[in-house]
């Protein structure tokens, strides 16, 4: 049981960090930078409203496990489809959006060259989200590939938030690179 609890208490914490690393990234730095920030229009809202709900979700549905909430988390893990097929959606809609802006760039990168990136995100959310859903009878891969879809989703957050503090480039993927290397170092230590 004291396993299965610590288990549940890592895929918590790693729920929360991204939970904060997406607030830091988009919320608080539009609070506290609005000129760093897209403009406000209905998809921008749309796209963080979705994206906000799978990590919501992220962070409910290990809870609903620890307490034993299976029921509840079946339905919310049906209900993660729709966002799922939203996240996709909206975010090919932003960054069509982004490529037709004047000036849009990521990493210092042309709008043709800077696509690969949100592009990237996208597929890679959606191999890891169809395994994990498809994987949802044995938990044990579920759990990670769940957490290791949020995961690929971070690093907009995570270049705004560095980017905010004059300290992008390199601290974008190091930053993801710890989150995974956590995951790998936490079943290296209990599997």
């Amino acid at each position: 049981m004291a396993a299965s609890r610590t288990g549940e208490f890592y895929f918590q914490a790693m729920a929360w960090i991204s939970l904060i690393v997406v607030i830091a990234g988009f919320g608080l730095l539009q609070l506290l930078m609005p000129e760093a920030s897209s403009p406000f229009g209905p998809l921008v809202i749309a796209h963080a409203v979705v994206f906000f709900a799978w990590y919501a979700l992220l962070v409910t549905q290990p809870h609903l496990i620890k307490a034993g909430n299976y029921v509840q988390h079946r339905k919310f893990g049906f209900a993660s489809l729709a966002i799922a097929v939203l996240i996709l959606v909206l975010g090919y809609l932003a960054t069509a959006g982004a490529y037709a802006r004047p000036g849009w760039s990521i990493a210092g990168m042309d709008p043709a060259g800077s696509v690969i990136f949100p592009l990237t995100d996208i597929v890679n959310f959606a191999i890891v989200y169809t395994l994990g859903f498809a994987l949802r009878a044995n938990a044990i891969a579920h759990k990670r590939l769940m957490l290791l879809a949020g995961l690929l989703m971070l690093d907009p957050a995570f270049a705004r938030l560095w980017g905010s503090l004059g300290l992008a480039g390199p601290l974008i993927p190091l930053s993801e690179l710890a989150l995974f290397g956590s995951l790998l170092v936490y079943d290296w230590r209990t599997l």
